[in-house]
C-alpha cells in the first residue's frame, strides 16, 4: 500500500491506498446506507417556486447562515444583501451572508450540479471560496489540514478526503436526479466535511443546486426547523437511521413549495405566520412547530 514492494493488492480499499486516494470506509458504509434508502422512496414532485424579487433566494442564504450560527435580524440582512451595507463589527459574518447568495443566484453553482468526481471537487471548492471569501484564515476553497468535530461526531480524516468524496460520487450517480439524488449529496458532502468551516452552507447549495437542476423546488430549512434538521443528521451519522434525514427535508421542500415568494410584506407574514423565524430555542420552549402557509 506505500508503494514499497509489489505485492498484489486485492481490496478495493487497499488499492485506493495505493493510488493515493485513500477513503473512510466506515462512511462508505453510511453513504450506501443512505443510497438504499432514498432508491426505495417515491417523493412527491414540487415545481421551482416563483422568485423574481429574489425573496426565495435571500431567506435560503439567510437561514442557512443561521443554522451555522452566523445570526443577523432579517433587516439587517436585507441590507448587507440587497444595499451592501456591511457592520463595521461584523464584516466577516457579513460576507458569509453574501457569499452565500451570490453562491445561490450564481448559475454555475446554484442550478449546475457536479457530473463527475472531479466536477464535484471543482464545484465544492469554488462553492466554499464564494461562501467563505471573508474568513483567509479557513484558506477558503482549500481541504481541512486537521482532523474536525461537531459535537459527538468526529468528521474525515483530513488525507481520507479527496478518497471519500470520490468514492461516494460513484453511488450519487446511481440516484433518480431530483430529492433522492439532492438529499445524497447534502450528506455527503456535511459527513465528510472536507473544510475547516462553511461545510454546511456548502452542502446545502449543492443540495439545492440538484434540485434547481431538474425544475424542482429548492428546499429552505426554516430558523424553527434548525433543531430538527440537525438531529437528523446526527440519526444517520450515529445511529445509521436515514428515514429521518430524508423525511425531514421532504418536509421543508413542501413548506418551501407551499409558500408565496411574491411581494415582500407578504412573504415576511407567511413566515410568521409558518413559525419559519421562531429561534429553535424559543421554539422549545413555547412547544411551537413549523407549519404550513395557509
Amino acid at each position: 500500500m506505500l508503494g514499497t514492494h509489489e505485492a498484489v493488492l486485492r481490496t478495493p480499499a487497499a488499492q485506493a491506498r495505493a493510488a493515493g486516494l485513500p477513503y473512510d470506509t466506515e462512511r462508505l458504509h453510511l453513504f450506501e446506507v443512505l443510497r438504499a434508502e432514498l432508491a426505495r422512496q417515491q417523493f412527491a414532485e414540487r415545481p421551482a417556486a416563483n422568485d423574481p424579487e429574489r425573496l426565495f433566494a435571500f431567506f435560503e442564504a439567510y437561514f442557512s447562515n443561521w443554522i451555522e450560527g452566523t445570526e443577523f435580524d432579517v433587516e439587517e440582512a436585507e441590507r448587507i444583501i440587497f444595499t451592501g451595507r456591511v457592520p463595521a463589527q461584523r464584516p466577516a459574518d457579513a460576507h458569509d451572508i453574501r457569499g452565500t447568495f451570490e453562491a445561490i443566484t450564481d448559475p454555475a453553482l446554484g442550478i449546475q450540479p457536479p457530473g463527475s468526481a472531479d466536477e464535484l471537487e471543482s464545484y465544492a471548492r469554488e462553492a466554499h471560496r464564494r461562501i467563505m471569501g471573508g474568513r483567509p484564515a479557513i484558506r477558503p476553497g482549500e481541504y481541512k489540514e486537521q482532523a474536525n468535530r461537531a459535537g459527538m461526531t468526529t468528521f474525515v480524516s483530513p488525507e481520507l478526503v479527496r478518497g471519500t468524496l470520490r468514492e461516494g460520487f460513484s453511488a450519487y450517480q446511481t440516484l433518480p436526479p431530483g430529492l433522492a439524488r439532492a438529499i445524497y449529496a447534502m450528506f455527503l458532502l456535511a459527513e465528510v466535511h472536507p473544510f475547516a468551516d462553511g461545510n454546511g452552507r456548502v452542502a446545502r447549495v449543492l443540495m439545492n443546486a440538484e434540485l434547481s437542476a431538474t425544475g424542482s423546488c429548492r428546499v429552505i430549512v426554516p430558523m424553527s426547523f434548525r433543531d430538527e434538521y440537525m438531529s437528523a443528521l446526527r440519526a444517520l451519522s450515529h445511529n445509521e437511521n436515514p428515514r429521518t434525514l430524508w423525511r425531514m427535508i421532504d418536509r421543508v421542500q413542501r413548506w418551501a413549495a407551499l409558500m408565496t415568494w411574491v411581494g415582500h410584506d407578504r412573504v415576511l407574514a407567511l413566515m410568521h405566520q409558518t413559525n419559519a423565524l421562531v429561534s429553535p430555542e424559543r421554539a422549545r420552549e413555547l412547544d411551537v412547530h413549523l407549519l404550513d402557509p395557509q
